[in-house]
C-alpha cells in the first residue's frame, strides 16, 4: 500500500499542496494538477494524509514533507520557519 507520505510527495512533485480542513476534510490545490488515477490512492489514504499533515511541525508550510521518520524536507519559500526555528535553538 502507498503511505501518505508518497502520495504528499507525488503532489508536491506535480506543484499540488494539500491542506487539513476540520476534522476530516483535505484541500488540494489547485485540484486540476492531479491526474484522474491519483484521485483514488489519495481517498483510500486520507486519514493517514490528515494524520500525516496534523502532526506536521507548526513551523512548516503546506509543502513541507518528511520522507522517512524524522526526516523532512522544508520549503522557506513557502513559509516554513522551522530551519529557523531550529537555529534558533541550537
Amino acid at each position: 500500500m502507498e503511505t501518505a507520505t508518497e502520495i504528499i510527495e507525488t503532489l508536491a512533485l506535480l506543484g499540488v499542496t494539500v491542506t487539513a480542513i476540520g476534522p476530516d476534510r483535505l484541500r488540494i490545490e489547485p485540484a486540476s494538477k492531479v491526474p484522474p488515477d491519483l484521485l483514488p490512492r489519495i481517498r483510500k489514504a486520507k486519514p493517514d494524509i490528515l494524520a500525516f499533515i496534523r502532526n506536521r511541525p507548526a513551523t512548516c508550510s503546506p509543502t513541507c514533507y518528511e520522507v522517512e521518520p524524522g526526516r523532512w524536507i522544508h520549503h522557506p519559500w513557502d513559509g516554513c520557519t522551522t530551519t529557523k526555528v531550529r537555529a534558533w535553538i541550537q
